[in-house]
């Protein structure tokens, strides 16, 4: 039997904007208009960088999982 497999659209807090971006490209621009860093900042958490940006995590968390929907 196969083993399950987490789901692709899946987006977490703990993935990191680079990750993020890197997997799922329809996040980018998200990114840039939460001014969240996909380049050299991307090594940072969703969470971190929702944080340090002063965004509300589980908004985020909507806004990114729309975005790949």
């Amino acid at each position: 039997m196969p083993e399950p497999t987490q789901s692709v659209s899946s987006i977490t807090a703990d993935m990191t904007v680079e990750e993020t971006a890197s997997r799922f490209p329809r996040t980018v621009p998200l990114f840039a208009a939460l001014n969240m860093d996909t380049c050299c900042g991307g090594a940072d958490s969703i969470r971190k960088a929702a944080a340090d940006n002063g965004h509300d995590l589980e908004t985020v968390l909507e806004k990114l999982s729309a975005a790949i929907a």
